[in-house]
């Protein structure tokens, strides 16, 4: 008997075109008997069925609560928990309830019990997030539907209709999705992902709430940096699908004309000079500062400070000053060709390069061009670049000066920052004025007053000062100064960087010879 699944498409299940096929050794009760189902990559069927005039079934068998299945109308659990996993395909899978009634012959029609909710999350962090779970609830609008829990189903129906229900009992007014061996759903920085979360119909004035919680996969103290409830409303018939869309995190506008937005990456560029493994910094505070060497961790071979366009590209006309490990003498003084030697594609880390922590995959991240450098900080600040804050911070603002967790540098402002100031302390004393701050004091940030900043999409750059020949300009307790190179090139022997020094507390647009070691921080277009 070749079972076949009605309802999204020809399959249990399906999330933007990503399906839940049946799965061998499965179970479906059928007229009482439990029966494993055998997939063979193209159908699903069942062996071994006593031969009968009318065939009901339950899928999965757990559901069934009326024990032989003698009657059309039955009784049935839908799970107020389901557990999403990944088939060896990549396929999202899912036990989305269904039945089926019909007479003896070679198929039979198993139709959805249920409704469903894609719940579909963009991550506009410079990091990695992890959900742990996503929840639909109904406990709002003209009724609080059911959407788990006991349901007796007519399975005589051809169009097997499940009839809306309101209910007091507030168990029943939700469903839970968890993730395979308690694993959180991993969503990469400018990623979007989408979880399916079945439940039963509701009617009309119905409002759903979705809820979920997400956290920085590489730090491990905060469990909930971020959370967000969004409702969405209107009647949901049985094989229905409802959307529930919602982003994560904050972009940042590097083009007022055509309003192009980026992801600020998670942290500084790092290079290990042993493996020849690109990375992101851990954490957006840090930078590799030794004893010995400002840009260089000599214990594990990480360097955090670059020659300008060395990718590592084996395109590049001086092949020393290519290489990201190139050594500290004057050679690093060589300089790329005429500008028409200069290809974009190969001599941008980002684009030529897999970031470990990063997708791993190339051509993801980019650099900076200068124009876009003027926006990001210069004194004319884009629309929109709004924030509630008040009093602490400005509407407005483009970046403060501050010291994060104990480190210099500066952070910077999303296009939207809502954050109130209730809800973080900054220390120290600052003034601003409607772009930037620009006094020399300094604000002080602590670790957890940090991480709610960075959960409001807050980005920061640290102090990174540069390296020229074998002269390394290490910061004191008095220096501040970023060097951060950008993509745009100046004449045939320099390009163009960012920097900020707490001298003048000023956004400069400089041009340094290529082989001065200044820092690298990429970003991903979200547009």
């Amino acid at each position: 008997m070749e079972l076949v699944a009605e309802g999204f498409g020809e399959t249990k299940a399906a999330v933007d075109g990503l399906h839940s096929y049946w799965i061998d050794g499965e179970t479906v009760r059928i007229n009482g008997e439990d029966r494993a189902v055998h997939y063979d990559g193209s159908s699903a069927y069942l062996s071994g069925v006593t031969e009968a005039d009318v065939y009901r079934a339950i899928y999965p068998s757990s559901l069934n609560s009326t024990a032989t299945l003698n009657n059309d109308n039955v009784t049935v659990t839908i799970p107020a928990t389901h557990q999403w996993a990944v088939d060896g395909n990549g396929r999202q899978v899912l036990d989305v309830p269904m039945a089926a009634r019909g007479t003896s012959g070679s198929r039979l029609v198993l139709r959805h019990i249920t409704a469903a909710v894609t719940v579909q999350i963009t991550n506009h962090y410079g990091f990695t997030v992890a959900v742990d779970s996503v929840v639909v609830a109904s406990d709002e609008g003209a009724g609080k539907y059911q959407l788990s829990g006991s349901k007796e189903i007519t399975l005589a129906d051809d169009d097997l209709t499940v009839t809306p229900s309101t209910t007091e009992t507030s168990a029943d007014r939700r469903v839970k999705v968890t993730f395979d061996g308690g694993t959180p759903l991993h969503i990469l920085s400018g990623e979007t992902r989408s979880v399916q979360v079945p439940v039963l119909p509701v009617g009309t004035g119905n409002k759903f709430t979705v809820r979920y919680g997400v956290h920085k996969v590489e730090d491990a103290e905060v469990k909930r940096v971020y959370a967000r409830t969004q409702g969405t409303g209107g009647a949901l018939a049985r094989k229905q699908m409802g959307f529930a869309v919602d982003t994560v995190g904050c972009a940042f506008t590097v083009n007022t004309s055509t309003g192009k937005k980026v992801i600020i990456s998670q942290g500084n560029l790092q290079y290990n000079t042993t493996s020849h493994v690109w990375r992101f910094a851990p954490n957006q505070y840090d930078t590799l500062v030794t004893s010995k060497q400002y840009y260089y961790d000599n214990s594990n071979h990480w360097i955090a400070l670059f020659g300008w366009g060395t990718s590592g590209s084996s395109i590049a006309p001086y092949e020393l000053s290519a290489r990201p490990n190139g050594t500290r003498t004057d050679s690093m003084y060589a300089y790329y060709g005429a500008e028409t030697d200069i290809d974009g594609t190969n001599y941008d880390w980002g684009v030529y390069n897999a970031i470990q922590n990063g997708g791993n995959v190339a051509n993801y991240w980019r650099t900076l061009t200068m124009s876009e450098c003027n926006i990001l900080l210069n004194t004319a600040a884009p629309t929109p670049r709004t924030s509630v804050m008040s009093n602490s911070l400005s509407d407005g603002a483009m970046y403060l000066l501050a010291k994060v967790n104990g480190i210099r540098g500066i952070v910077l402002f999303p296009d939207v920052f809502p954050l109130t100031p209730a809800e973080v302390t900054i220390g120290g004393t600052f003034s601003y004025n409607t772009h930037k701050y620009n006094s020399p004091y300094q604000a002080t940030i602590d670790l957890d007053n940090w991480r709610k900043m960075e959960a409001a999409g807050a980005v920061f750059l640290p102090a990174t000062n540069y390296i020229q020949s074998t002269n390394a300009y290490n910061p004191s307790s008095t220096m501040y100064a970023l060097y951060y190179w950008t993509t745009t090139h100046s004449g045939t022997t320099g390009a163009n960087i960012i920097y900020i020094s707490n001298q003048y507390f000023k956004y400069f647009n400089y041009s340094e010879p290529r082989g001065t070691m200044c820092a690298v921080r990429l970003v991903h277009n979200v547009n």
